[in-house]
């Protein structure tokens, strides 16, 4: 195994453990699909493993009902890796608990040529003193539906026949899905939490909204289909226009499925808060809306007519984050099928109507700041969007316009954030212009700043639908200012040149690729300014005044390399220097994801006489000065000359520098 920036792989083997203790050595369930009725099996301990090699299509049974009294739960996997198994249902196709008293059923579609993984757990007694968990297995048959792909309810995955309305036939306008949120669930199962966070995917896919310890929002989502039909969305290799692939959870998300928006007490949209789910559409639990049999699972995904999906307030990214809100009175709005698009099926709802609720809270803050007396109350005022539609989804534009036409980071206004707009930035920088104009301000920090240059290329390069390392990704959705609380660099400056026209800035950056940065020198008239990395293939823009203003940005995607020791970074040039040059300490750095990092800068030279790595005076580089420095090593105090790089202590680095010199002489 290997640990940070190169960890690559992890293997968990087993030993001594009896058959079926993990999916790695399962038992072998074998179910006769020609026998009529239910089969029975005894599980032989309280936690147990199978693999079911599907040799029939068609729908089956799993169930501890009726054959045992105590607490049981099924899960089935179409996967099985115990080094990274995950429980929750981001991993499962479908699972069972307390669907029948205290016992389980699950009767999922499952397809001739799959290997199926099933759990089957049960707590305490479960038969009669004499161990294991008795369970039934049973193949109930092909699925019936309508097979003619010209009747409105034609369904997709039906393998025997039912009867078919062709179009023109009375009964196809009331033939559909409906989908509706259970409002009450979802406001019953609010809560104020925590919810620690390091991870930038979890912020570049909207799930969170920062780094740290967050304060979020947990509740359930319940989504039924009361309609006539099944809402059929099946695999997503079967349907790849509808589905995004998500890395960050290593699943796909169904597109336009549940969306979660938050609105201040006066019915304002808060764009930066929110999140839209939709990583698995099945029916979970027994049907409570007058349906069933459940058979829709995350590898075929749908909503059978009469049952519900049910997203747990348990699951990441089932919350609304509030750290950054102020405290007041909030409307939660959880909408359903939000962009009213037809199924995979081509069927449209019968009513959209019903696709959300709104369910209130309020909070208030301590003295620190930290949220407290958390309530929620129903009767919610249903939000309208800026047309005036209940719970519409038109938003105003950056500057308020509604219907909006400016585009946030659009500066010269041609429709859309192109090459033309970070280097629009970048002179606005160079210029020192000073805005808080929310068009313009891409971070909301109040300023603009070397963060909304980079922000801006990178939307520029990459644009809204990159397909990238975390799957698709929205470069040009910008959160408020983030903050990487573990990731930290360092600015210093090395001893002028003996002939006391440049000074070098090194760069510490042990944990961060930079893709921006800003820095201001003081003390002389700076004239020009050239980087000492390696730029070839680096697209990029540096800038530097007279004054001693200086940023580079990568215009692409080129960063500039993590560094365990100092890295020279740029050299100015300067005159008129009375006293000493210094860096102040108003760095600002972005990393590989945009976001801000700690940044240090510090540290005076005095131009003068100077020979650089010329410790002991003698006019050349030499053996003698090596050993000087050598006899100093890791000095953290006033170390004189031997400090090269002038970052306060004698290091690797200074030695380094002091090689690149050796026997030039002093000029």
């Amino acid at each position: 195994m290997r640990d940070g920036e190169h960890f690559d792989a992890a293997q968990l083997t087993l030993t001594g453990c009896p058959v079926g203790s993990s999916c790695d050595d399962p038992l072998t369930l074998i179910l006769d699909a020609e026998q009529l009725g239910p089969q029975d099996f005894l599980a032989p301990s309280e936690d147990n493993w199978y693999v079911f090699e599907v040799d029939t299509t068609g729908q089956f049974r799993f169930a501890t009902c009726g054959v045992t009294s105590c607490d049981t739960r099924i899960h089935l996997y179409d996967y099985c890796d115990m080094a990274i198994f995950e429980t929750s249902s981001e991993a499962f196709i479908t699972m069972s608990d307390d669907d029948c008293d205290l016992q389980s059923v699950v009767t999922p579609i499952l397809t001739a040529g799959e290997t199926i993984y099933m759990r089957l757990e049960g707590d305490g007694d479960c038969n009669g003193g004499n161990g294991g968990i008795p369970f039934q297995a049973e193949f109930l048959g092909g699925i019936p539906g309508c097979m003619n792909i010209e009747a409105c309810n034609y369904l997709p995955i039906a393998t025997s026949p039912d009867t078919c309305f062709l179009a023109g036939d009375p009964e196809c306008p009331n033939i559909g899905p409906d989908l509706i949120i259970n409002g009450p669930r979802a406001f019953s199962t609010l809560e104020l939490t925590t919810e620690s966070n390091s991870d930038a995917c979890m912020i570049s896919e909207g799930c969170i909204q920062g780094y740290g310890t967050r304060e979020v929002v947990r509740f359930d989502t319940e989504i039924a289909n009361i309609g006539t039909e099944d809402y059929f969305i099946g695999a997503p290799s079967a349907q790849p226009d509808q589905f995004e692939w998500d890395a960050c959870h290593n699943h796909y998300h169904y597109e336009g499925y549940a969306d979660y928006s938050l609105y201040s007490a006066g019915g304002s949209p808060l764009p930066t808060v929110g999140f839209k789910n939709g990583f698995c559409i099945l029916d979970l639990g027994s049907c409570n809306y007058g349906g069933g049999p459940q058979k829709y699972t995350c590898s075929n995904m749908g909503i059978t007519a009469g049952c519900q999906d049910i997203y747990s307030r348990y699951l990441d990214c089932q919350w609304i984050d509030i750290t950054d809100l102020e405290a007041g009175d909030y409307t939660l709005v959880i909408r359903v099928n939000w962009d009213y698009s037809p199924d995979a099926n081509g069927s449209y709802e019968l009513n959209y109507a019903n696709n959300a609720v709104a369910v209130c809270f309020s909070f208030e803050r301590d003295v620190d700041g930290n949220a407290t007396n958390f309530a929620k109350y129903e009767d919610c005022e249903v939000p309208v969007d800026c047309l005036g539609h209940p719970f519409g989804m038109e938003e105003p534009d950056c500057a308020g316009n509604c219907p909006g036409f400016l585009v946030k980071g659009d500066l010269d206004q041609d429709g859309e954030v192109d090459a033309d707009d970070p280097l629009m930035y970048a002179d606005l920088l160079a210029e020192g212009v000073e805005t808080s104009a929310p068009c313009v301000d891409l971070n909301s920090d109040g300023t603009l700043s070397i963060t909304d240059v980079a922000l801006a290329a990178d939307c520029a390069h990459l644009g809204h639908n990159h397909l990238g390392a975390n799957g698709v990704e929205d470069h040009c959705d910008w959160n408020g200012t983030l903050l990487v609380p573990d990731e930290e660099v360092f600015f210093s400056l090395a001893y002028p040149h003996e002939d006391s026209s440049f000074v070098d800035v090194y760069l510490h950056n042990p944990q961060s690729w930079v893709s921006g940065w800003s820095i201001q020198l003081e003390g002389a008239t700076f004239t020009s300014m050239t980087p000492l990395f390696d730029t070839t293939g680096y697209a990029h823009l540096f800038h530097m005044n007279s004054s001693g203003m200086a940023f580079g940005v990568a215009l692409e995607d080129s960063l500039i390399h993590k560094s365990t020791l100092p890295q020279p970074l740029v050299r100015f040039t300067f005159e008129d220097a009375p006293g000493d040059i210094c860096l102040l300490d108003v760095a600002e750095v972005t990393n590989e994801d945009r976001h801000n990092v700690t940044a240090n800068a510090s540290g005076c030279v005095t131009p003068g006489t100077f020979c650089l790595g010329d410790i002991n005076d003698n006019g050349i580089r030499d053996v003698g000065d090596l050993l000087e420095a050598l006899g100093v090593f890791g000095c953290l105090l006033e170390c004189g000359p031997a400090d090269v790089d002038n970052d306060g202590i004698v290091g690797v680095n200074d030695l380094l520098i002091m090689l690149g010199l050796f026997g030039d002489p002093c000029q």
